[in-house]
């Protein structure tokens, strides 16, 4: 047997332990066949065990004769988050000819195979030689890509799996990010080895550690190219095609989009993806809630989620005025009314964009009855339906909606506050917009200053001599109205807000905050605990 042929053999053994065809296999023999060996090559015995396999792959690193690649792939212990570059012998960074790149070539192939004979011992091991071996096809790609054979990419792609998987496995989710996006990039850079199964696996996996890192980024990114591989699903050839393409899987992942997408600045991206999860859930539920018996036959037989419905229509009519707000400058510099200073190509008009905003949260009211969270009431999508109509000028729809939920001045003053209450969190609303709801916000009746009052001070071994007449915060030393006295604030800033409303009153003289007294209770008496 000639020396041409045992290299052969010995290329075609490795190979077929690492699962993999070399297409230049004559190429790889002629060019090891350059190589200064013994004339004992490696041999793999019959039914041979993991360890034969091993020893066998170990021996043919030896017989190529480089004690500094052998060295590199037996004896480094590379870990996830380590710096690859720290352990790479000096032969990568030589420059690389083609004697080099299919020597090379080899060695990773074998680092492979190891890689997978130690994957059911040690994952360690089997971490660091899939490591090892990624890094030389990196190299191989990257210095010298007029010579690299079709399998190259290929490979890389099925490493990159591994080590992903890997990293997912055991937590290491700087890694794992690495990895994936790497792959992700190989994907759409190389249409002649996309494989939309592994696209889609990977952007699953990439996501998942995008989540336990909340990389909101990376993770609606994932989310949306996941969404974009399942619709178009249905045009791919077989063999491509995602098992799990159901609508249910698209709702839920439209679902996480608008949810990890809400405080991101791409409002643009919630809009999309809210206005589909909609139109998906009403294909899947219908448009109401009906008697399952009486869903229409391509309707799925599930029972309808209104919490979940409710979500979707706040969300999506939030995201609509946001995007408003965005192209009017940002939350914290936008008019009231808004007014786009963005110019965006086919950009809708803002008033166009407020009226969806409208019709959504109108849309919502229908299921507000059936929500059970303390972070969503009926006044949350109140002051959010009334901040859309002061937006759209609509200020006597904005009041009306105000005075039917008890949404006070003391109560739209907070929604600027870092600790307002929960169920004011969700509502999102330009400061210009807010100042505008003031003005339009009831102020409560004598008799429920009077509880408000009472509440306040019952906790406390000294009363507050006094409230402020607009926010109705307790007040120790009050600024009074210049020209009747009889009302006092907290600052100057309630006074002047204060002031349109408090003119009637005001100008009654200085009998005219006790007639309103006597006009909102049966007796003088009832009062004076308010006073005092």
């Amino acid at each position: 047997m000639t020396k041409f042929t045992l290299v052969l053999d010995l290329v075609d053994t490795a190979t077929q332990l690492a699962g993999v065809q070399v297409k230049e296999r004559d190429i790889l023999a002629s060019c090891l066949q350059q190589q200064e060996h013994g004339e004992e090559t490696p041999v793999l015995p019959p039914d041979a065990s993991h360890e034969d396999k091993l020893k066998y792959l170990m021996d043919i690193l030896d017989w190529l004769g480089s004690q500094e690649v052998r060295d590199w792939i037996l004896d480094s212990g590379i870990a996830p988050g380590d710096d690859l570059d720290e352990f790479v012998p000096e032969l990568l960074f030589h420059k690389l000819n083609p004697p080099k790149v299919m020597f090379l070539r080899f060695c990773a192939i074998i680092a492979y195979a190891l890689g997978l004979q130690w994957q059911s011992i040690n994952q360690k091991h089997s971490y660091h030689m899939f490591a090892c071996a990624i890094h030389i096809y990196e190299r191989i790609v990257r210095t010298s890509r007029t010579l690299e054979f079709s399998n190259d990419l290929i490979m890389s792609r099925t490493i990159y799996t591994h080590l992903l998987e890997y990293t997912i496995e055991h937590h290491s989710y700087d890694s794992a990010i690495e990895y994936g996006s790497k792959l992700v990039a190989l994907h759409d850079a190389h249409d002649d080895i996309l494989d939309l199964k592994n696209l889609y696996d990977t952007l699953t996996l990439l996501g998942k550690a995008a989540l336990a890192l909340n990389d909101r980024a990376i993770l609606v990114n994932s989310l949306s190219r996941r969404l974009e591989i399942l619709r178009q699903n249905d045009v791919l050839p077989e063999p491509q095609q995602i098992v799990d393409q159901s609508l249910e899987t698209q709702l839920m992942l439209c679902k996480e989009i608008l949810k990890h997408n809400e405080h991101r600045g791409d409002a643009l991206l919630s809009v999309t993806h809210g206005q589909l999860a909609i139109n998906l859930d009403k294909r899947l539920f219908g448009e109401s809630e009906v008697p399952q018996n009486e869903l229409p036959p391509k309707i799925s037989k599930t029972t309808i989620d209104p919490e979940a419905r409710f979500e979707l229509l706040f969300l999506t009519g939030k995201a609509f005025y946001k995007y408003c707000l965005q192209l009017a400058g940002g939350i914290e510099n936008a008019s009231s009314p808004p007014i786009a200073v963005m110019k965006v190509q086919n950009m809708p008009s803002i008033k166009a964009l407020l009226e969806n905003a409208a019709l959504y949260l109108d849309d919502a009211l229908v299921w507000i009855s059936h929500l059970k969270s303390e972070n969503m009431t009926p006044r949350t999508l109140a002051i959010q339906r009334a901040v859309i109509d002061v937006e759209l000028r609509e200020e006597e729809n904005a009041k009306k909606l105000l005075l039917e939920h008890n949404v006070y001045p003391s109560v739209l003053s907070s929604l600027s506050k870092k600790d307002c209450p929960p169920d004011l969190s969700p509502v999102l609303c330009s400061p210009e917009a807010v100042k505008r709801l003031l003005s339009l916000a009831p102020q409560p009746l004598i008799k429920e200053r009077i509880v408000l009052h009472r509440r306040s001070t019952a906790m406390g071994s000294r009363r507050p001599p006094i409230q402020c007449s607009y926010c109705l915060m307790s007040v120790r030393e009050p600024i009074h109205c210049d020209n009747c006295s009889t009302v006092f604030y907290c600052t100057e800033e309630c006074k002047q807000d204060h002031r349109e409303q408090h003119e009637l009153d005001c100008s009654k003289g200085e009998n005219g905050w006790t007639q309103t007294v006597k006009e909102n209770l049966s007796t003088v008496a009832e009062a004076i605990p308010f006073f005092n």
